[in-house]
């Protein structure tokens, strides 16, 4: 019996280690592939261009030209005007090197007004109307 509690000692020493062990490990491999889903992300960003080259207003309302300068198809997923948010876009995409006209129908910005176009991605594109 003396030598039952060292022994049950021992093993219970061996999977509080293991179980450790195995929880560390599979926190590593998380990590790592976590992180390189991450970079992936930063990768295709940096890759990301775009550009208001052009503000137009029409009788129908705004247009606005954005060039993707670019090395991959950029998504715009949202414009502000003033820091509001006025139109959300789903699939809005421009190929790299291509212009892209979107119709703000019934809006019309005035010299002054600050407007944001977001990507996806989160990169952004602003300007500062100053002559229409």
């Amino acid at each position: 019996m003396r030598g039952s509690s060292t022994a049950l000692g021992a093993m219970l020493f061996i999977i509080i280690s293991t179980t450790i062990l195995m929880m560390v490990l599979t926190s590593m491999m998380n990590y790592q592939q976590n992180l390189k889903t991450y970079m992936k992300r930063m990768s295709r960003k940096l890759e990301e261009k775009i550009e208001i080259i052009r503000v137009n207003v029409t009788d129908k309302g705004t247009e606005i030209y954005i060039l993707n300068s670019g090395s991959t198809v950029t998504n715009i997923r949202a414009i502000y005007l003033n820091h509001i948010l006025i139109k959300e876009l789903e699939e809005y995409y421009i190929p790299p090197g291509s212009i892209r006209k979107i119709v703000l129908n019934n809006i019309k910005v005035k010299r002054g007004d600050y407007i944001k176009i977001a990507t996806n991605m989160g990169n952004t594109a602003a300007t500062i109307i100053e002559d229409i």
